[in-house]
């Protein structure tokens, strides 16, 4: 859809909405009159009320301050729509367009809180019990991540001498192993990980000439000391898991 007025997300009120600026629509309404009489005309004349339609920017150009209004995407249709134009129909059916773009984007969902984690496992461990599939290795793996989850910002990083503060959004590789999709036995994580550490220990070192951060994390019941990498490695970490667990890296 071609841009005929730029749209861009504001503040009315409280609300987060997209708004247009009030100038950019009179341009392109082609109005004779004066801009800064024709909006304040259309406002007394139509109701449209600050904090509810529009908002005001003072913006300085020099010596001179002048308010732009940034309308709501409703104000700007019935601006478009009294002027009774070819131009007015075309804004307006654009309006309506970017209404039914901004609608069909599905609405951000908040993350899972701990609460609603630790619930989720709780909840797995009790359907495995159900099944009579609640294993030793089943509990003390779910009593691990029940742990790391209460335990998140209390066992906090450990960031050796010499280094810089730990990346944001950190992670374990084995939580990368589960993350891709590979459901390893007790066995199997015990063959594999320790020689994937290693692996990928050196790779990190290689790369920036230093060893990973390290954080405390429950292992088996106990803490212990486990190298943490950021999200910024997680491409060239996911490709040595492919490698190490199916023997080749997974096309996208």
């Amino acid at each position: 859809m071609a841009v005929l007025i730029p749209i861009q997300s504001g503040v009315i009120g409280t609300e987060p909405r997209q708004t247009a600026n009030a100038q950019d629509i009179h341009a392109f309404l082609q109005v004779k009159t004066r801009y800064d009489k024709w909006i304040t005309r259309r406002i007394e004349t139509y109701g449209f009320l600050e904090g509810r339609d529009f908002t005001t920017v003072n913006v300085d150009q020099g010596p001179v301050r002048t308010i732009e209004y940034h309308v709501s995407i409703d104000m700007a249709k019935q601006l478009a729509m009294v002027e009774r134009t070819e131009k007015g129909r075309e804004a307006r059916l654009y309006f309506i367009a970017c209404e039914k773009v901004v609608l069909a984007q599905p609405t951000p969902q908040p993350p899972p809180s701990r609460t609603d984690e630790l619930a989720y496992l709780g909840a797995h461990r009790d359907f495995l019990a159900s099944l009579g599939m609640l294993e030793q290795r089943d509990k003390l793996m779910i009593a691990d991540m029940a742990r790391n989850l209460a335990t998140s910002g209390a066992l906090l990083p450990t960031v050796m001498p010499g280094t810089e503060p730990i990346p944001s959004m950190p992670f374990f590789i084995a939580d990368r192993v589960r993350a891709l999709g590979y459901q390893l036995t007790r066995k199997q994580e015990a063959s594999l990980m320790p020689t994937l550490g290693k692996q990928v220990k050196q790779e990190y070192r290689q790369r920036y000439g230093a060893d990973p951060h390290q954080s405390q994390r429950f292992v088996d019941g106990a803490v212990r000391l486990v190298n943490v990498y950021s999200v910024q490695d997680a491409e060239w970490i996911d490709a040595m898991v492919q490698i190490a667990v199916v023997g080749h890296p997974v096309q996208p």
